[in-house]
C-alpha cells in the first residue's frame, strides 16, 4: 500500500558566515521516495546534498537529507519529497538571508 508520507520538517541547522545548512526531514513514505532540493528559481541542487533514507519499524521510509550551500545568491531553497508511486509530493520551501 503506498504511504503519502508527512509534510517536510526543514530547519536552517547552522549558518557561518556565507554558508549554511539546511535539514529536510520526513516520514511515513512508502515506496521509497525522491528527494530534491531547489532554490527560488526552481533550478535543482540535490547533487550537493546528503541524503539518508531509512526504513522505520514499520517498513515505512523515514528521509533526513541535509544540504550546505554556500555564497547563497537565492533567497528561498525547497525541498520536495515525492511519492513515484502516488505521483505526489510534498514541498517544503525555507527563507534564507545571504
Amino acid at each position: 500500500v503506498p504511504g503519502f508520507g508527512s509534510a517536510p520538517r526543514l530547519t536552517i541547522d547552522h549558518q557561518v558566515n556565507h554558508s549554511v545548512t539546511l535539514r529536510c526531514t520526513s516520514q511515513g513514505w512508502y515506496p521509497q521516495p525522491e528527494v530534491r532540493w531547489t532554490d527560488s528559481t526552481g533550478q535543482k541542487i540535490t547533487a550537493v546534498a546528503e541524503t539518508r533514507i531509512q526504513k522505520d519499524a514499520t517498513e515505512l521510509y523515514q528521509i533526513h537529507s541535509t544540504l550546505t550551500v554556500a555564497d547563497i545568491a537565492s533567497d528561498t531553497i525547497s525541498c520536495i519529497i515525492r511519492n513515484p508511486l502516488l505521483k505526489r509530493h510534498h514541498k517544503k520551501v525555507i527563507a534564507i538571508s545571504g
